[in-house]
């Protein structure tokens, strides 16, 4: 099993989604939590998976739906080891992206 490793923004932007969710349902807001942290370890077992976002950032990451729940986007540098995620967000939020990752 390949190792992964969260930053601290990507910890806060779970815990972030996960209290969002929970607002309405604590068992939506866990299954969600549950397919990220799923999504980050197929990540790291499968690294090259994601897709180019250059239109989203300059950076050279990678980016992966969080499926099935497909708006949250989890943003990945490919070459760490272990798998560093930097950010998971919702897939509107663009501005997000250009100067948080």
């Amino acid at each position: 099993m390949s190792a992964y490793q969260l930053t601290p923004k990507a910890t806060r932007d779970i815990f972030d989604i996960w209290l969002w969710i929970a607002r309405d349902s604590v068992e939506s807001a866990d299954r969600v939590e549950i397919a990220i942290l799923e999504n980050c370890q197929m990540l790291a077992e499968m690294p090259k998976a994601g897709h180019l976002r250059i239109d989203l950032t300059k950076k050279a990451v990678l980016v992966w739906p969080a499926s099935p729940y497909d708006k949250y986007v989890i943003v990945y540098d490919p070459r760490s080891k272990p798998l560093r995620i930097l950010r998971v967000v919702h897939a509107s939020r663009r501005k997000v992206w250009r100067r948080g990752i």
